[in-house]
């Protein structure tokens, strides 16, 4: 494992250790793809989360007969676990894209079970990875610039003002945040990129609250 820099959260390390220790999972590989900044692979570790949780549809959407839609959700998961370094995950997704697009039904009944296990399993492993930075966070110190960056934030997210939500975003980035505090303003960051100003609205009024999570 890669030495951190001196003074890194203890809770950050066990982050990556854990995250490190995934089977399967090349962090090294990862990290190639975002020129080894460890804090955008983390954003698509998280990312990655969420396309695996898309998984649950695809049971469905085999049911249904809808192999458009099941390749199409199977293509994203391809490139979610390609990204974070699951190589091989990856390439039994492709399996199942491919398969969907020459219609055979047979072969992705079959083998999405199996596929279905493993990504679950893999996104529990991680999911407990992140568990480590809240869990272990301790008390939120919350910068006094923090309501007023927030007021303004959510003020441009309800006028849908593009620009002062960048500049708000910029604002945030530039504080001296660390732990569980650190890892919610990443969330918020994460919703704000995919346009789900409700649920950033509702992680900003928890933390200015004491309400984590």
């Amino acid at each position: 494992m890669e030495e951190f820099d001196e003074g890194i959260d203890e809770t950050r390390v066990a982050f990556w250790e854990k995250i490190e220790s995934i089977k399967g999972l090349s962090v090294s590989d990862g990290l190639d793809r975002f020129g080894g900044e460890r804090d955008e692979y983390e954003r698509t570790l998280k990312f990655a989360v969420r396309d695996m949780e898309k998984g649950s549809s695809l049971r469905e959407l085999l049911s249904a007969g809808d192999l458009k839609s099941f390749r199409i959700t199977a293509h994203g998961i391809k490139g979610s676990l390609l990204s974070i370094g699951e190589t091989v995950l990856s390439a039994k997704a492709y399996e199942l894209e491919t398969a969907s697009d020459r219609k055979d039904s047979d072969f992705c009944n079959e083998n999405l079970p199996r596929f279905l296990n493993a990504i679950n399993e893999l996104k529990s492993k991680i999911l407990e990875a992140f568990s480590l930075i809240v869990e272990n966070g301790g008390p939120v110190e919350i910068p006094p610039e923090l309501p007023l960056v927030f007021e303004k934030l959510q003020s441009a997210m309800g006028e849908t003002d593009l620009m002062l939500i960048s500049r708000q975003i910029e604002i945030l980035d530039s504080l001296k945040i660390s732990g569980a505090l650190k890892n919610d303003i990443e969330q918020i960051k994460d919703a704000v990129m995919m346009m789900d100003y409700k649920t950033a609205a509702k992680r900003m009024q928890n933390i200015l609250s004491g309400r984590q999570r």
